[in-house]
């Protein structure tokens, strides 16, 4: 069931409401961490272990 459903049950009170977002936006916000995380790590590692299709040279003025 979409959480959208859940959101407009009749027997939800706001207060599950509420922490049924919250708990949403915790998890969108580890995933997001967790991503940034990853890209920091692979920026850390020498060029030479990165693939070459990871690597983003900038354009040359």
């Amino acid at each position: 069931m979409p959480f959208s459903r859940l959101l407009l049950l009749h027997s939800s009170s706001l207060t599950e409401s509420v922490h049924l977002l919250w708990t949403i936006a915790n998890f969108h916000l580890s995933i997001l961490a967790a991503d940034m995380l990853a890209c920091t790590m692979v920026s850390a590692l020498p060029d030479a272990a990165v693939p070459p299709d990871w690597q983003s040279p900038l354009p040359a003025h």
